[in-house]
């Protein structure tokens, strides 16, 4: 049920050499990974922005790493993205929740800004994971005050299911579009003022 949790080390190694603090940082695998960060501050000007999204990592590793991506950090509010690819490492949703929630409850001063796994073409036979683990996340922050769930799902889909449009021709990350339906569900949330 567990990776190699050394497979992206070096990525890591990288990373935490730029420790920047008091800083809104996104976290959590590749759909972070390849979301450039000049691209991240148009949405967010007023931020100072770190992306330490890393490889295709799953919950466990971002558990694991957190005291190397998240804390030296001391970001002011952290948005968080895993579990898209715990099923292809034989984690269960519950697995991947696990650790997620693991390491959410150590973030107990700043807002966290948990998005949904995003359902996408390429990984369309493993809909039923995400949307069970998208439901365990909504009901957590529902339950953590300083929480709130980002679904951006709603904004990808459309009246015939999933709009390939938002996403690169492997069908499975993001475009430019994409990102942008991602950033719009995130400042709506942010704008409620509510964390």
């Amino acid at each position: 049920m567990s990776v190699d949790l050394k497979r992206f080390q070096a990525d890591v190694e990288l990373l935490e050499k730029s420790i920047k603090k008091n800083v809104m940082l996104f976290y959590g695998s590749s759909t972070f990974a390849k979301w450039n960060v000049k691209d991240i501050k148009k949405y967010f000007p007023s931020e100072t922005v770190v992306n330490n999204g890393f490889g295709g990592s799953v919950a466990e590793e971002a558990l694991y790493y957190s005291d190397k991506l998240v804390f030296p950090f001391k970001p002011k509010i952290l948005c968080y993205y895993e579990g898209d690819n715990d099923p292809y490492c034989g984690y269960t949703f519950t697995d991947a929740f696990c650790f997620t929630k693991t390491l959410l409850d150590k973030i107990t001063d700043i807002p966290v800004y948990v998005l949904s796994v995003k359902y996408s073409s390429a990984r369309f036979e493993k809909i039923g994971f995400y949307e069970k683990y998208n439901d365990l996340s909504r009901k957590y922050c529902r339950k953590k005050a300083n929480a709130a769930y980002v679904d951006f799902n709603k904004n990808l889909l459309g009246k015939n299911g999933i709009q390939d449009k938002y996403f690169m021709n492997d069908r499975l990350h993001l475009n430019a579009d994409g990102y942008a339906v991602l950033a719009s569900a995130l400042k709506e949330e942010m704008a409620k003022g509510t964390l």
